[in-house]
């Protein structure tokens, strides 16, 4: 071989040797590029990550934050409620107390009723009681006053003796005949004997028969007496 195909072989060698050089370096730039650029988007996707991850977290504890309000408005809600509900359940039992309170009073108002009605009835018997009692006791007055008048009119000692035994005990007519001889004997007008003998049996009358009586009528009881 000669010397220039020697120089151009050299010369081939060379120039492939910088391209394969030439390409190696480039190799090993785009190797690192690659790297870099891998390096820079897992970076970036490590950043939008943990953004998203913050946002999320923020996300999240607005969420609780929200659900935790949510929950203590319920919960007030329901506390409101069963407040309300028991003042209610209070005053449906107050309701109850005075209605049954009511009732007492209602049954109360007609046995006060009943009983003025029959106290009422009581007084319009006793009325009757009174009135008729009276009117008997007015007519056996005036009879006996009559009759009394009647006696003494006759000056008989003896039918004024048998007439009292009837309306009065023994003592009675004998203190009664014994102020009648006591007058006589002191001589005393017959019209003083007659006023003075109609005066005590006047007074007996009333002791014996009207005023006993008029106490029997205020005895409870519609048949008992006060002895005499």
């Amino acid at each position: 071989m000669d010397r220039d195909t020697k120089q151009k072989l050299k010369r081939i060698w060379f120039l492939r040797s910088l391209l394969g050089l030439a390409m190696l370096v480039t190799l090993g730039f785009c190797l690192r590029q690659v790297q870099a650029v891998s390096t820079h988007t897992a970076m970036h996707r490590q950043a939008q990550e943990q953004l998203q991850t913050q946002e999320l977290r923020q996300l999240l504890r607005q969420l609780l934050r929200q659900t935790q309000e949510h929950l203590q408005e319920q919960l007030q809600t329901q506390e409101h409620l069963q407040e309300q509900l028991q003042t209610q359940e209070h005053l449906l039992r107050q309701l109850q107390t005075q209605e049954h309170l009511l009732r007492q009073l209602l049954l109360h108002m007609q046995q006060v009723k009943q009983e003025l009605r029959q106290l009422l009835l009581h007084m319009q018997q006793v009325k009757q009681k009174s009135n008729q009692a009276w009117l008997f006791l007015g007519l056996s007055v005036l009879g006996c006053m009559a009759l009394l008048l009647l006696l003494l009119s006759q000056q008989n000692q003896v039918s004024l003796t048998l007439t009292g035994q009837l309306f009065f005990p023994e003592e009675c007519i004998a203190e009664l005949e014994a102020l009648h001889q006591r007058m006589k004997s002191q001589q005393r007008p017959l019209w003083f004997i007659r006023l003075k003998m109609l005066q005590e049996i006047v007074e007996l009358l009333w002791a014996f028969h009207v005023h006993i009586k008029f106490e029997n009528l205020w005895l409870p009881g519609k048949n008992s007496k006060m002895d005499e």
